[in-house]
């Protein structure tokens, strides 16, 4: 051993990160938000959101099996994307056995809803909030109405959200940066502009921009309606790859281009299958568009706009003025980024969703259509996310809620004023699509109306609520650091960046609570009576290898299509109520129709049941 030589010391271990979540605190989140959506789906067993739900899993079956084309009636064409399908495709392949299928695509939802968790974590804390706040907002969020309601269901909103929260992440992520290597350090929104040299700044990796290219361009083909937020988002990804003259931003446009082409050949290609020569998006679009009425978009828009507000407690509102000025200021830099794309993403989803279902309006309106949710709720999630991360990370967003205040009451009167006006035209109601608002009764008097008090009531009192806590801690925030001021203040700043945090994480309880009463009220026990008509089911399997024929009745379609896909190796024919049955129908055929309305037979036919709800009946051919 060499004397007087001083052994060289080992590397000082890197310090944690102070404020970001442990494993403790990311299980707690994770499993909070496992046990909400779980809780919901337990009894999911067959399809109720049937033309829907149907829509998008005839498109996996065919799509694995090249089974049931042509079961469907025109009446499911025109709107059920096959991008959810071909993800849940492969279930097929793991068992022909549709009622597992059909759990397992439930089980699918759950995940992608714990899932989400991840993505919406990394945007919140990409828009200033610290780890834990981060970690905390996005489970509160991911237990709201919005996103709990629907769950239970094979259907692809969960997967939409997902789709959106990482493409709104990805596309900060190409803030302040240049082509090629890796993505620098977080760059708050509504921070002050970057200072970084254009020469050193850091850099995104090709394989990022052509995964958010292809996010983007395939979210038309898990919804069409979803078009607007995507055409934005790749005219975004155009403005930077010709800023900064990237080969790499041309190429992830073409892989986009290339995504989108195959997204709408998928499409195409399983309408022609699925409804038997398929349906003319285009021809049907312009049919509507020359239908519509400037007034009555106008007023469901507005509307629409109102669920966004109420049914997500006001961040919505405060998360899209949050934007505002940095979407302005991307504008003005000639770098439209993630703000831009939130800021017009939003009211062009209003506008599409508005013009559609203002179509309606005077032929079968339905009261949920006049504040319709589901074509806006992925996408308010990510809106809400970046109202909270605003309330989080804010030194003083006091001047910002009150404007959302008055921001949510003007639009609130607004909707009241759309609603009054709009009542004698609807009847009718469908909980799928308002499920932020389902935790208040929608039936009074015999009459289904919005329940625009206690929802707007709330909304403004959560809202309130913030605006107190925010003046009591005006220059407390944590600015992003995950640990606040403390650092530098004492413990006033720690305790003023905690109760911001507990008053996101009280919000939360809020709207787990408002979700599960949806659950329990409304939602479990209408999904109950809906799954008696499979009854029906059960007495056509009691009867295994008879071919079956189906008749069927426009009031009745609920439960007759989905018998249709549960049925689909087994059905030979479908017969309108009215019709008499085919003269070659074989005997022994088994016949499912109208249990009031039993059809004309070339012989006798055989009541074998009827099932639980009284709608639908199954009886046997005798020649």
């Amino acid at each position: 051993m060499v004397t007087g030589e001083r052994a060289a010391a080992p590397a000082p271990p890197r310090p944690p990160r102070r404020g970001a979540p442990g494993l403790l605190r990311w299980g707690a989140a994770l499993g909070v938000v496992a046990a909400a959506h779980t809780a919901v789906s337990l009894d999911a067993v067959a399809p109720v959101q049937t033309k829907d739900e149907i829509g998008y899993l005839a498109a996996a079956r065919w799509l694995a099996t090249g089974e049931g084309a042509g079961l469907l009636t025109p009446d499911y064409a025109g709107g059920y994307a096959a991008g959810w399908g071909l993800l849940t495709a492969p279930l097929w392949w793991l068992t022909s056995h549709p009622p597992t299928v059909y759990v397992a695509s439930v089980v699918l939802g759950v995940l992608l809803a714990v899932g989400l968790v991840v993505p919406a974590t990394l945007l919140a804390r990409r828009l200033g909030a610290g780890p834990r706040a981060s970690l905390l907002l996005a489970a509160a969020l991911g237990v709201a109405g919005g996103r709990l309601g629907y769950t239970g269901y094979a259907l692809p909103e969960g997967l939409l959200t997902v789709q959106l929260t990482t493409t709104a992440w990805l596309l900060l992520r190409l803030a302040d940066s240049r082509p090629g290597g890796r993505p620098g350090p977080p760059v708050v929104p509504w921070g002050a502009p970057s200072a970084v040299p254009s020469g050193t700044r850091p850099a995104v990796p090709w394989g990022t921009l052509a995964a958010l290219a292809l996010l983007l361009a395939w979210l038309p083909t898990t919804h069409a309606r979803f078009a607007p937020a995507a055409a934005l988002g790749l005219l975004v990804v155009a403005s930077w790859a010709l800023v900064h003259r990237s080969r790499a931003g041309a190429l992830a446009l073409v892989a986009g281009a290339a995504g989108a082409a195959a997204g709408w050949l998928l499409n195409a290609r399983v309408e022609a299958e699925l409804y038997g020569g398929g349906v003319a998006r285009t021809a049907v679009a312009a049919e509507q568009a020359g239908a519509l009425r400037p007034g009555d978009v106008l007023a469901l828009a507005v509307g629409h706009a109102w669920y966004a507000a109420a049914a997500w407690t006001g961040l919505t509102v405060l998360g899209l003025l949050a934007l505002l000025r940095p979407a302005v200021r991307e504008l003005g830099a000639r770098r439209p980024g993630a703000a831009v794309w939130l800021v017009a993403a939003a009211p062009a989803q209003l506008l599409v969703g508005a013009a559609y279902l203002s179509t309606r309006l005077d032929d079968g309106g339905r009261v949920d259509q006049l504040v319709y949710g589901r074509y806006g709720d992925p996408l308010w999630f990510v809106l809400a996310l970046a109202g909270g991360a605003a309330l989080l990370s804010r030194r003083s967003p006091a001047r910002l809620l009150v404007a959302a205040l008055v921001v949510t009451a003007v639009l609130s009167a607004a909707a009241l004023v759309v609603l009054r006006a709009t009542r004698d035209r609807v009847e009718g109601f469908v909980q799928l699509n308002v499920p932020g608002l389902e935790a208040w009764a929608w039936r009074v008097d015999g009459q289904y109306a919005v329940p625009w008090a206690p929802a707007t009531t709330l909304a403004l009192a959560v809202l309130a609520g913030f605006l107190l806590v925010a003046r009591a801690t005006a220059g407390t925030g944590d600015g992003g650091t995950g640990v606040g001021t403390a650092a530098r203040t004492g413990a006033v700043s720690t305790a003023g960046a905690a109760a911001r945090t507990a008053a996101v994480g009280l919000v939360g309880v809020l709207l787990l609570g408002t979700a599960l009463v949806a659950e329990d009220r409304t939602i479990a026990p209408r999904d109950l009576w809906i799954q008696q008509m499979f009854g029906a089911r059960d007495l056509v399997e009691a009867h295994p290898g008879v071919p079956v024929l189906l008749v069927e009745d426009r009031p009745l379609l609920l439960s007759g299509n989905a018998l249709q896909w549960w049925l689909a190796d087994r059905v030979t024919r479908l017969v309108r109520t009215g019709e008499a049955l085919p003269a070659g129908t074989p005997s022994g055929t088994l016949v499912v129709g109208p249990a009031d309305l039993p059809p004309a037979a070339p012989g006798t036919l055989t009541l074998l049941g009827v099932e639980p709800s009284g709608s639908y009946a199954v009886w046997q051919l005798d020649r």
